[in-house]
Parts: C-alpha cells; sequence; structure tokens
C-alpha cells in the first residue's frame, strides 16, 4: 500500500488562518465532516496529519499541513505548495512561478533539440517549479496527474540520457501542457 503524502503552505492572512484551523477542529469534532474536502483531505483517510505555524521575517504567518493518508493504490504525489486561487497575492505568485517554468522550459527543450545531455540544475527547477505550480489549485487541477506523470517520465529519459526518449518525454509534455493551456488561457 502506498500512501499519499501532500504539504499544504500558505501565507495566508490570519484571520484566514484561524478559519482553517477552526475547520480541522469541526472536522475532528464531527460538526463538519466535510469541511476539508475542497483540500483533498478526509478525516477517516489520514494517518498522519502535521501542523507546523510560523512566523516569517516579515511577521507574516505560515500555515504547514503535512497530510499523510492510507488510501490503497493511492499514488504518491510528492509534495506541492497549495495556496487559494482567488487571492490576488496568489495570482502574483502564480504568474511569476509560469514566467519562470517558461524560461526553464525553454532552456530545457533547447538542450533537448540541440541532442546533448540537459543540466542537471535546469531538470532540478523545472521539476520543483512544476511541483510547486500543480498546488496552485482552481488553474487546471484536472490536469495535474496527467503533468506530473509525463514530467516524471522526462525526468527519467534525461538521467538516462537517452536522446531518444527524451524527445518523446518533451512531445508528451508539450501535449499536455498545451491542452491544460487551451482550457486556461
Amino acid at each position: 500500500m502506498k500512501a499519499r503524502k501532500m504539504i499544504f503552505a500558505s501565507d495566508l492572512e490570519r484571520g484566514r488562518i484561524a478559519d482553517f484551523l477552526r475547520r480541522i477542529a469541526d472536522v475532528i469534532d464531527g460538526r463538519c465532516p466535510s469541511c476539508l474536502t475542497g483540500y483533498g483531505i478526509a478525516l477517516e483517510e489520514i494517518d498522519r496529519l502535521k501542523i507546523g505555524l510560523r512566523q516569517g521575517e516579515g511577521g507574516e504567518l505560515e500555515l504547514k499541513i503535512k497530510v499523510r493518508d492510507r488510501r490503497q493504490g493511492a499514488a504518491d504525489i510528492g509534495t506541492a505548495v497549495v495556496r487559494e486561487a482567488a487571492d490576488e497575492a496568489t495570482l502574483h505568485a502564480y504568474r511569476q512561478l509560469k514566467r519562470r517554468m517558461k524560461g526553464t522550459f525553454a532552456t530545457l527543450s533547447r538542450e533537448i533539440a540541440e541532442g546533448g545531455t540537459v543540466a542537471g540544475a535546469t531538470l532540478a527547477s523545472f521539476l520543483a517549479d512544476s511541483r510547486e505550480m500543480v498546488g496552485f489549485v482552481g488553474f487546471g487541477d484536472e490536469f495535474y496527474p496527467g503533468y506530473l506523470e509525463a514530467c516524471e517520465a522526462l525526468a527519467a529519459a534525461c538521467r538516462g540520457g537517452d536522446a531518444e526518449a527524451m524527445r518523446r518525454g518533451l512531445e508528451e509534455l508539450v501535449a499536455r501542457k498545451r491542452s491544460c493551456h487551451q482550457k486556461f488561457k
């Protein structure tokens, strides 16, 4: 049995953090069993739940929730930073991430097209940004699992140094990206 592991982290206003913690308490008390389903968390499926609250340098609070559930057959989705899409600061952060990813993806594509090896730093940066991107709720969530699979296949091809597998992996990633962007751009 594989455990699904998620990390939710967010720089929310203090009132919203308090509201989120109250939701957790309401689920535990049984007052609102479905209060966390929008976050993909179901109390009966939780194996472990860790809550961290940290104050940043600017005085802002960061709420970090680590959830490990025990659903049979669930895939390990790695870690992702999850933010609420309605927040203007979140939208700005998402746009900055996408700009950075565009540059990294162009470099990755160029390296593969030239038939050379992909720099480990380029690949690591792209994968880290991809994991962060899939944590943004409301920006193509239904495409995220397939996108992550394509990222991992491309990463495996890059690590193996197989030029043809890298090209196929890149084509699959481009197709996944295109289908999402057609719906959301």
